[in-house]
């Protein structure tokens, strides 16, 4: 698989040589997304977008406190394989895609931090996604729960690698 900017989710058989290219949204056959929570938060994006509400001249499909997801536009920042059959995505604004079965299908879910993360290691049995203003979140459940992991700097982390020992390291901005 090889992942990008709008959602961009491609496929190949061959090693690299021909490539399938789509939408990682054409490919989600279930959320992990409290939609109602979410629309509240936000704005009621269930009425929305067909239709601008009190009077507004601006798309709420292009409104920058709404998720990308719904629209199908998500950058997909980082994909890691967990094990044979098992894979996840970080994406932008909070959203990060799960799989069980290969790549087929995926499952949508949101990250506590509603920022993007840009990245994701394994480390001892457990996922951690890191991004945007240094925020790192931790799953060992396989991204069904996620803790945040306290840090004291607010620098954008975008890489990292797990040591034989376990430990992970972070890298980012501002020599972080």
């Amino acid at each position: 698989f090889a992942i990008g900017a709008y959602g961009r989710f491609m496929t190949t058989s061959d090693g690299g040589i021909n490539w399938e290219s789509s939408r990682l949204t054409d490919r989600v056959t279930s959320e992990a997304i409290d939609w109602a929570s979410l629309a509240s938060a936000q704005g009621d994006i269930e009425t929305m977008p067909d239709e601008f509400q009190d009077g507004e001249d601006v798309d709420p499909r292009e409104d920058a406190n709404l998720g990308c997801y719904e629209f199908g536009e998500c950058h997909l920042n980082a994909i890691i394989q967990v094990d044979s059959d098992r894979l996840v995505i970080a994406a932008e604004r909070g959203y990060g895609f799960r799989s069980t079965d290969e790549g087929e299908t995926w499952e949508a879910f949101r990250f506590p931090y509603t920022g993007s993360m840009f990245g994701l290691l394994e480390q001892q049995d457990c996922l951690l996604a890191f991004g945007l203003r240094g925020h790192i979140q931790k799953s060992c459940d396989f991204g069904r729960n996620w803790d945040e992991i306290p840090v004291d700097s607010q620098q954008t982390l975008m890489g990292g690698k797990v040591a034989e020992d376990g430990t992970a390291v972070l890298v980012g901005a501002g020599a972080t």
